[in-house]
């Protein structure tokens, strides 16, 4: 228990285990709702449900765990809805008649990525 206190410097910063795990519980609990609602908006672009979920699950898993261990900042990170809202509702609708329903949501992700990055 002395090597995490140091580790994350919790004397320094006036806190306790405790106090921290409390934190941790309750930013999951307040955070836990996108799990379930990022699946069904992606979902109404044609993506797997239970694959949006797990993928979900593990960015919010791994970014959060990297952050805590990494970082030493405790911060939540999680999928932001407003960007997959932008997805479904423009980018897929603008492409759907050319492509298919079948091929949408891939080439929106292209696009998206294409678009964004520079190579």
């Amino acid at each position: 228990m002395d090597s995490i206190k140091s580790y994350f410097q919790l004397d320094q910063l006036h806190t306790t285990v405790r106090r921290e795990l409390l934190a941790g519980f309750t930013t999951f609990i307040s955070m836990a709702y996108i799990l379930f609602v990022n699946p069904s908006v992606l979902g109404a672009s044609g993506m797997d449900k239970g694959a949006v979920f797990t993928a979900t699950a593990l960015a919010s898993a791994l970014g959060s765990i990297l952050m805590g261990v990494l970082a030493r900042y405790p911060i939540a990170t999680a999928p932001a809805l407003g960007i997959n809202a932008f997805f479904c509702l423009l980018r897929l609708h603008r492409h759907e008649g050319a492509v298919g329903d079948r091929a949408g949501w891939r080439l929106c992700c292209f696009h998206n990525f294409y678009h964004h990055h520079d190579f």
